[in-house]
């Protein structure tokens, strides 16, 4: 039972300032020890939210009685009648922040019956008097939330006559949820150590990318408290990318991402007394990482598609394929990928581990069964680092004889090995150096080295420099040497020159080009290469973009022979 006050207690109007904030004027109970009683419901409206301490009635109406409550600092002011409560950031509602950019208003998820036709009409002649004329279309149909695309080629001519139905397909979006289920053609993927297969049948997928606004890879937090309504700062890397003024209490800062790799945030609170503090956290981001509890997936079953580009209806071989990946934790994400044709098979489990202070190792496992019947395994493990400044790869594998993708050509030379690796560094007035490398050995065939040193600088704001030179030996040693410089002058224009040479031949190539605009307008480019092989090459074409169309002709000559080629689509 909550007990009344004592008579003779006084009630009072009182100016109330709340943790720095002024609150206005409340009817306050001033009891004879000199305390304060306060209606629990004024002490809601001004922001606390955890009320805790000695409760009176007073008409029907609790109040708590100031001293009572812990953690909470009560100084009454006679001469300006002003109460003044300090608490601690507890008290209060937390507050929680998205730093990510916010959502766009006017992008459109269409969903109304539509449909539309896309072609495409090129004629080529070339110098030995042939001529080839081909015709591509790609149709669309969509109803509610169901999109149905076919696309083919028709090439007559010399060399060539024909229709080609390419690839056609049904697909079911349901965008809230994130899943995709696909009927016709599609590509079949089983993973970083499988292959991908063109089949026919059906898919069921989970694709994130459907919103373009959402960040499903882990995004670093940041959790403090403020006493008193301060000034926040939040920088990335030393760029500050918001400010804000936050009430008392405590607050969390949620998706601080500005690209993936290793980072820092740096939160300043300014307090109204013009004391700072400074939360300072390094983080490592990642996109082959899933938040904890999210699913990513691909599940498909059809008949592998074959002589695609030559046939419309060729199939041959049930494929069974796919992949499911599981955000475990922050820090790592596991997944399995499995393929199946035929008698074959090929399937095993991998995992991405976020590592301490930056970086990410990738670990894959494989055992499959080939064409012949024989079984065969394979692993890979590697390891990346990105940062504004410096990044580094490094990537082992190991394959068994008989290892292979399901649909892998047996005429293949099997890899025993692989090692490739690299690394690169950013000298902000010096430029950007890298250096990358391979070695692979085989277990018939000859062995791979190749190292490749690579240098970029932007000497001025439209003028920039790019070197190469790459060492490569499989069954004979080559050497080959790049430099070039690109200057744009104005928007959408470039010039750029470049100059490479090999063991055998050196080349010298000027380009002059303006890019098509995304609307109405002109673009092109002409190209010329000097070679002492072939002599001079020219490559040139002009492209006009109309309100129904796009227009374009080109000419091409190299090595005596030429190609004159004019298309509408």
């Amino acid at each position: 039972m909550i007990p009344r006050p004592a008579l003779g207690d006084e009630t009072v109007i009182l100016n109330i300032v709340l943790n720095h904030v002024d609150q206005g004027e409340y009817f306050v109970v001033m009891i004879d020890r000199g305390d304060f009683l306060v209606r629990t419901e004024d002490l809601r409206a001004m922001g606390l939210r955890r009320l805790e301490g000695k409760a009176y009635e007073i008409g029907g109406e609790t109040y708590l009685q100031l001293s009572s409550i812990p953690e909470v600092e009560v100084t009454f002011d006679e001469p300006t009648l002003s109460l003044r409560i300090v608490a601690v950031p507890s008290y209060f509602e937390k507050h929680v922040l998205d730093i990510r950019p916010p959502r766009r208003s006017d992008v459109r998820e269409p969903s109304d019956t539509s449909a539309f036709l896309n072609y495409a009409l090129t004629y080529t002649s070339l110098s030995s008097a042939s001529s080839q004329v081909e015709i591509s279309q790609e149709l669309g149909v969509r109803y509610g939330e169901a999109l149905f695309l076919s696309d083919s080629i028709y090439t007559g001519g010399d060399q060539a006559d024909g229709f080609v139905r390419l690839m056609s397909r049904a697909i079911y979006d349901r965008r809230r949820r994130f899943q995709r289920l696909i009927v016709g053609d599609f590509l079949a993927s089983s993973g970083n150590i499988g292959n991908s297969m063109n089949v026919g049948g059906l898919s069921v997928q989970k694709v994130y990318q459907m919103d373009p606004h959402l960040i499903p890879y882990p995004t670093p937090s940041v959790s403090g408290a403020v006493t008193f309504p301060s000034r926040m700062e939040v920088f990335l890397d030393g760029l500050r990318i918001r400010q804000e003024t936050l009430a008392p209490g405590d607050f969390d800062l949620r998706n601080l991402s500005i690209g993936a790799g290793a980072g820092v945030a740096e939160i300043v609170l300014t307090d109204p007394f013009g004391n700072e503090q400074r939360i300072v956290r390094p983080f490592y981001l990642s996109n082959s990482l899933l938040n904890p509890g999210l699913h990513e997936y691909s599940y498909n079953i059809g008949v592998l598609r074959t002589n695609f580009g030559r046939e419309s209806f060729s199939y041959d071989g049930l494929v069974l394929s796919g992949f499911h990946r599981y955000g475990v934790n922050e820090s790592v994400t596991a997944a399995f990928q499995m393929e199946t044709l035929k008698q074959q098979y090929n399937a095993g489990p991998s995992a991405s581990i976020r590592v301490r202070p930056g970086g990410v190792v990738t670990v894959s496992l494989a055992q499959n069964r080939n064409a012949d019947g024989k079984f065969g395994a394979a692993g890979r493990i590697g390891y990346l680092y990105q940062s504004r400044l410096f990044s580094a790869n490094l990537s082992v594998g190991g394959f068994h004889r008989h290892y292979a993708s399901v649909s892998a050509d047996p005429a293949d030379a099997a890899e025993q090995y692989e090692v490739t690796g690299g690394a690169g560094y950013n000298i902000s007035r010096l430029g950007s150096v890298t250096v990358n490398f391979e070695v692979a050995g085989r277990y018939e065939g000859p062995d791979r080295q190749a190292v490749t040193l690579g240098y970029s600088r932007q000497l001025s704001k439209n003028l920039s420099l790019t070197a190469r030179v790459q060492w490569a030996n499989e069954a004979e040693s080559a050497m080959e040497v790049m430099a070039g410089l690109v200057y744009i002058p104005g928007r959408q224009i470039s010039v750029s020159t470049r100059y490479r040479r090999t063991d055998e031949a050196h080349a010298a190539t000027i380009q002059v080009q303006k890019n098509p605009p995304l609307g109405e307008g002109f673009g092109g480019r002409v190209l010329v290469e000097q070679d002492d092989a072939t002599d001079t090459t020219v490559d040139a074409f002009l492209q006009y973009n109309a309100r129904y169309g796009a227009y374009r002709g080109s000419y091409r000559s190299f090595g005596g022979d030429r190609t004159l080629q004019a298309a509408a689509a």
